[in-house]
């Protein structure tokens, strides 16, 4: 993968840069090259593979920005692993495997990169055989890509314009029996938050509109779920929703979650999980989001 996607780099760069990338890969050495006006700098780093990876990954990222810039959308989603894309009309759609996903399109490049995580690189892992709640579904990436694998998932929304596309993604993906699309925010109140749309931040805002909010043990209840996947992205809600865990763990065996460390005090979350059981692997750290996957033995 990493050859073939360093050919396809190739086409871009000049013989200097080039000359440079090899260098770094071959060399361990310091390397700045230029892509697109954009200067990407390479440090020295890890064995002659990991260098290649890093290189790659780092310069191809220019690469894939500009492709979208230029509206050639086709180009940068084959780099990044998937089969093809396309806008049409307002949106953006891009097809892997016999999945078609459509987002807004000013989320161009989101939506490319969220699919290579979701079902290329597999964060979320593949929990086979369950039921999910799948807190945070921005337009259904997620929700389809379990329910590939599972009996039924819960997909919250809370933003109307995207929880649009998760219908439509839902449908044009023959999906309907096995997934439900809620248009609600996670809230351990249970009743109604007002949310603003912040680009893929949204968050509760006084200003916001009003949505329904369901809390974790009102959803099992209401569809009798008993062994559950759950993943949760959902912009700072996890501190919230990490109150529940001790009062259902009877129903969830598997946990994946996008910890913001911006949010809240992540060190005592993670702790909270183990306390409650849950065997915790990180799947992705950043200065400013851990991904983590955790699972239980046994459902108590």
């Amino acid at each position: 993968m990493e050859l073939r996607r360093l050919l396809l780099l190739i086409k871009v760069l000049s013989v200097h840069d080039i000359f440079g990338l090899l260098k770094y890969i071959v060399f361990n050495k310091e390397y700045s090259v230029k892509i697109y006006g954009k200067n990407i700098v390479l440090y020295p780093m890890g064995n002659i593979l990991d260098r290649l990876r890093f290189s790659i990954g780092k310069s191809i990222e220019a690469v894939i920005a500009k492709y979208v810039e230029e509206e050639r959308v086709d180009r940068a989603a084959q780099l990044l692993g998937l089969d093809s894309a396309w806008f049409e009309d307002n949106s953006v759609c891009a097809k892997i495997g016999n999945m078609k996903l459509y987002a807004p399109r000013e989320y161009a490049l989101r939506l490319l990169y969220t699919l290579r995580e979701v079902f290329i690189k597999k964060i979320y892992g593949e929990p086979k055989g369950m039921q999910v709640i799948d807190v945070g579904a921005w337009i259904g990436d997620t929700s389809i890509y379990f329910a590939l694998q599972n009996k039924l998932v819960i997909g919250l929304e809370p933003v109307e314009r995207f929880f649009t596309y998760f219908k439509r993604n839902t449908k044009v993906n023959g999906l309907e029996t096995k997934i439900i699309p809620l248009n609600a925010a996670y809230s351990l109140s249970n009743s109604y938050v007002k949310i603003i749309e912040n680009g893929l931040r949204s968050h509760i805002h006084p200003k916001g509109n009003m949505v329904k909010a369901v809390n974790l043990q009102s959803i099992i209840e209401e569809y009798g779920l008993d062994n559950v996947f759950l993943k949760v992205d959902c912009e700072g809600c996890e501190y919230e929703l990490i109150k529940e865990i001790p009062l259902i763990k009877n129903y969830v065996s598997k946990i994946a979650v996008e910890v913001h460390k911006d949010m809240g005090d992540s060190s005592s979350f993670i702790e909270e999980l183990r306390n409650n059981g849950f065997r915790i692997q990180k799947v992705l750290e950043n200065p400013k989001v851990i991904v983590l996957r955790g699972t239980r033995s046994q459902l108590e």
